[in-house]
């Protein structure tokens, strides 16, 4: 699978749905560089969104600059197989998610040359994660 932890602990957990609304953010502050990508309220990020996003700025950004992901699936989702019967225990593991919290960034970007082919590329990737709302932030030094 595309980006999943190597070797966890417990396969199959609880998922944190309902604890995301009670979580306050942690991924505030810029570390890495100025600009940066920032949620604008909850959402579940899979493996698969976040591989298609790297892609898509890999090739808009041309290796002009650096990709600093702030966030990584590390939640199991599991999902029964259709036709089954009730019970038989819980079902195998389908994809790995991250729940994103509200204001929290998502992806940095440094070393930035052509500053406008990093913003459109950015502006224009997005579309690749689910429909939440996103807002370019810039560091102010």
């Amino acid at each position: 699978m595309l980006l999943s932890p190597k070797s966890p602990k417990f396969i199959k957990s609880f998922t944190c749905k309902r604890l995301t609304k009670k979580l306050k953010t942690k991924n505030v502050n810029l570390n890495f560089s100025g600009y940066c990508l920032k949620s604008e309220s909850l959402a579940c990020v899979t493996n698969f969104h976040l591989e298609s996003f790297r892609r898509f700025l890999r090739i808009g950004l041309r290796k002009t600059s650096q990709i600093f992901f702030r966030i990584y699936p590390n939640s199991p989702i599991t999902k029964k197989p259709k036709e089954i019967r009730l019970g038989c225990g819980k079902g195998n593991l389908n994809y790995w998610c991250y729940f994103i919290k509200k204001n929290e960034i998502l992806v940095e970007i440094s070393n930035t040359t052509k500053l406008k082919q990093s913003m459109t590329s950015l502006k224009n990737s997005n579309f690749k994660l689910p429909n939440v709302g996103y807002k370019f932030d810039k560091k102010t030094r």
